[in-house]
């Protein structure tokens, strides 16, 4: 099955970037239901729309899977960066977040 690339731009990627970098989730990791309130503002107003958001966050995070920035910790439902996942979603992260001076002068 196809997964969409990771688009860096896209607001919603960035949201899930920065919430899955946080620091609380590089000892034990993070679940579906931690990532939620990172990415929607409000709470589900009824029972659908919360089934839809934890739909939505499963397929973001198999996204994440299968571009090898996760994995899953065996025996539960948490998931790690890996090496390479602190590497490229830090960069994201860095990058969209910096004023383009500041990273012109780190550059050089």
């Amino acid at each position: 099955r196809a997964i969409r690339g990771l688009r860096p731009g896209n607001p919603q990627d960035l949201a899930l970037a920065q919430a899955v970098c946080r620091a609380e989730y590089f000892v034990s990791g993070f679940r579906n239901a931690d990532l939620q309130p990172h990415l929607y503002s409000k709470a589900p107003c009824d029972s659908s729309e919360a089934r839809a958001r934890s739909a939505r966050v499963t397929r973001l995070i198999r996204m994440l899977r299968a571009h090898g920035l996760v994995k899953k910790l065996g025996n539960s439902h948490r998931y790690v960066l890996t090496e390479s996942g602190v590497t490229i979603l830090t960069a994201i992260v860095t990058t969209q977040t910096l004023p383009i001076q500041k990273l012109s002068q780190v550059a050089a």
